[in-house]
């Protein structure tokens, strides 16, 4: 089982169902980072992602189209804020380039996961730390306010619903104003939950193949 920094984070499997790891992240990249986590863009831009991660999910997306379907009617949430949010999720760099082919008349920059759950998961550990708020208000709110509304985040029926019921709550309720903005510093935070980077596994070898013995059973001999 993970050890959580955050004791209000769910916690998510470490393997899939075939035996392969999960590289998603827990926390924070790097305690230098200057990554918002409770920006007003950057809420925004997490519930949406989240939201399409768990229900529209591409594993091979444009960041310009990804950006233009997701917030083409928030000019002021710029790429950047998506991509800062986007490469905090997985502990592999999720930013690659795809060359023009039938279906991609031109290059073009793209995020590229290897499954959905890296993603959703990924964003789960910046979603815990505020998601409880939307609904508690000013209330502390606890692992099952968390894991209820991301819940609740999973099974909007459409995008448009992310902003009534999560959104406009924290940004015109009050709710951001009670989140530790000013007060998260993460290289303390690294010190007291002795956090660690998380790396991408190095690639095993496959397990050598036993060295012959010779057979007991003389050659030509009948082993019945």
């Amino acid at each position: 089982m993970q050890k959580l920094w955050n004791p209000i984070q769910p916690q998510r499997p470490e393997f899939d169902g075939q035996g392969y790891p999960l590289l998603y992240r827990t926390h924070i990249s790097d305690p230098a980072s200057r990554f918002k986590v409770f920006s007003d863009h950057s809420i925004i831009a997490q519930a949406h992602l989240y939201w399409y991660a768990c229900n529209e999910f591409i594993p091979d997306v444009s960041q310009f189209d990804l950006h233009n379907y997701l917030f083409s009617h928030i000019p002021e949430l710029k790429i950047r804020t998506m991509g800062m949010v986007m490469v905090q999720t997985t502990i592999y760099n999720n930013r690659s380039m795809k060359g023009e082919t039938v279906d991609n008349p031109k290059a073009c920059a793209i995020y590229r996961f290897r499954q959905e759950n890296e993603l959703i998961y990924g964003l789960e550990w910046m979603l815990s730390m505020w998601i409880g708020r939307a609904t508690t208000l000013n209330e502390v709110p606890t692992l099952q306010d968390v894991t209820e509304n991301l819940e609740a985040l999973r099974e909007l029926d459409d995008i448009e619903d992310v902003e009534k019921y999560f959104i406009e709550p924290m940004l015109t309720q009050g709710a951001i104003e009670e989140l530790p903005v000013n007060s998260l510093r993460w290289v303390e935070l690294w010190k007291r939950y002795d956090m660690r980077r998380e790396l991408e596994p190095r690639p095993t070898a496959p397990r050598p193949a036993p060295p012959m013995t010779k057979s007991p059973i003389p050659e030509g001999a009948d082993p019945f």
